[in-house]
């Protein structure tokens, strides 16, 4: 597994003038003015969301850190993660009812050490972390259904849609994208998920897909 480093960086406050960053002297530290808090997460675990020192911002420029608050560049939408299928199974089969609400409750709210994630990605379908491929349109080898009449969410009903919801109760300004790993085998060339491109014929049926995703 590669190692990831998550830092989550929050309330950022406007500058009036250029700055730099010095740390604080304590992790416990309450966030204030021009102040930044800093959440740390290796891929060995050896850390897992853990609160560091805040990062505070003081007129100078002896760190080359500059901030230009006249220069805006793109607008933030949010911070946050995918909702895969695996996350959702182990989160909603795997933990008893209270572990899942603190679990929950650290990911979406601020209270306490929550890290209020404002974003979700939702696989539309399987992605590289799901138990199964599946898609919300699987026909038998050989068959096609453009017109979506076998279409059906029905796989993601159990679990992925409960945890989806808890965190949406949880933050009620939660917004999601969806997100494609995959076509229906049946519309790519060759006919499988992996390794194939959408076939001409299907970009209709796709586009529809889409729109069947986000209705149902």
């Amino acid at each position: 597994m590669k190692k990831v480093l998550f830092v989550l960086l929050a309330a950022l406050t406007a500058c009036t003038s250029p700055m730099t960053t010095t740390p604080s002297p304590s992790p416990a530290s309450t966030t204030s003015t021009n102040s930044v808090e800093v959440w740390l997460t290796f891929g060995d675990q050896s850390k897992k969301l853990s609160r560091e020192a805040d990062v505070h911002f003081q007129a100078g420029e002896n760190s080359g850190i500059v901030i230009d608050d006249a220069k805006r560049y793109q607008q933030m939408e949010g911070f946050g993660a995918a909702m895969t299928d695996s996350s959702a199974w182990l989160i909603m089969n795997k933990l008893d009812e209270a572990a899942r609400e603190k679990v929950m409750r650290d990911l979406f709210t601020r209270e306490g050490n929550g890290i209020g994630l404002s974003y979700v990605r939702i696989p539309m379908g399987a992605s590289d972390f799901a138990l199964k491929d599946y898609t919300f349109d699987d026909m038998q080898r050989g068959q096609a259904d453009p017109e979506l009449r076998r279409f059906n969410i029905e796989y993601d009903k159990p679990y992925i849609i409960p945890a989806l919801k808890m965190a949406s109760e949880l933050n009620p300004q939660l917004r999601f994208m969806g997100s494609p790993w995959s076509a229906p085998a049946w519309m790519k060339k060759p006919k499988q998920l992996h390794g194939s491109s959408l076939a001409p014929e299907y970009y209709q049926a796709f586009a529809d897909y889409h729109v069947r995703f986000v209705q149902t």
